[in-house]
């Protein structure tokens, strides 16, 4: 299991989302649906009960309006 934090540009966190993951698995969240977060700027943390280094991905971002889309891989913390 895990959680998606959203956060402000300054700072504050805007919302969690829990998730849960089987092996090999893929999360897609669409996050439209996540309330608080329609037209904010910021970044995501997310945290999960896996041994260090058992979650690997990216963070992808589409502007529906243009079609633009970048992507972020996700890094572990330093022990």
């Amino acid at each position: 299991s895990g959680r998606a934090h959203f956060w402000s540009g300054g700072g504050t966190l805007l919302a969690t989302r829990p998730f849960t993951l089987g092996p090999h698995a893929t999360l897609v969240l669409n996050t439209a649906g996540v309330t608080g977060l329609t037209g904010q700027a910021g970044s995501v943390t997310v945290t999960h009960d896996g041994g260090y280094g058992a979650l690997a991905g990216k963070t992808v971002a589409l502007e529906p309006a243009s079609g633009f889309s970048f992507d972020s891989p996700m890094s572990g913390r330093a022990r």
